[in-house]
């Protein structure tokens, strides 16, 4: 139950994660590097999250929920990322042909990792 601090309703991280529908720990690890405001409690060890702040921050959840968001009906990629995308694997798959990496050539210098003897 929400406590009601000057007309506001706070909510501990308990109940915190309960409505975003993550772990308590997530909540504490948000409001630690800043991404949720808590306010503490004056002689206690309990931080309370503003509700209006816990709605702020399920909307910026909300927004940067990947799969949820790309499986959307609507959902375009982004052109610039999408080229971006394309052309790092390009780069990537010329520098591994470059370097005789790929295509069954595995490197391992002779040493396979079935070939090594652990017992000393």
């Amino acid at each position: 139950m929400p406590l009601v601090l000057d007309g506001s309703r706070y909510y501990t991280t308990t109940e915190a994660a309960a409505r975003l529908g993550v772990r308590p720990g997530s909540v504490r690890d948000a409001v630690a590097r800043g991404a949720l405001a808590a306010r503490g409690l004056v002689g206690m060890r309990r931080n309370v999250i503003a509700e209006d702040e816990l709605a702020r921050y399920e909307a910026v959840r909300a927004a940067h929920a990947g799969w949820a968001t790309r499986k959307a009906a609507d959902y375009t990629p982004h052109a610039s990322r999408s080229a971006y995308q394309r052309e790092w694997r390009r780069r990537k798959r010329d520098q591994m042909e470059r370097s005789g990496v790929g295509a069954g050539n595995d490197q391992h210098d002779g040493v396979r990792p079935v070939d090594i003897d652990h017992r000393g």
